[in-house]
């Protein structure tokens, strides 16, 4: 993780997609990239869609079409966890 997520929970990337629903109303992203390989970066943009768009404004999709089935990605998303550390920023 980057010196400014350190500081201040912020991901430049993912904050800035974050804000993109305010703006336009939509966004798309990749959960599948990132579940397995390295779950606390996953967290990180996850809490950060939560926090600024608010928990009843998220749906998950999974990323099917490109990777096959999905329930590799919906196990993942069962034992996501956003990390203490994550949630205080």
């Amino acid at each position: 993780m980057g010196a400014e997520f350190e500081q201040t929970g912020r991901i430049q990337w993912a904050s800035d997609l974050a804000e993109i629903p305010q703006k336009f109303g939509v966004l798309g992203t990749s959960f599948a990239d990132s579940a397995v390989a390295h779950p606390k970066f996953c967290a990180a943009p996850v809490g950060t869609l939560i926090k600024v768009m608010g928990v009843d404004h998220i749906m998950w999709g999974t990323d099917s079409v490109w990777y096959g089935s999905p329930r590799w990605q919906i196990e993942a998303l069962r034992r996501l966890e956003i990390p203490k550390d994550i949630q205080k920023k």
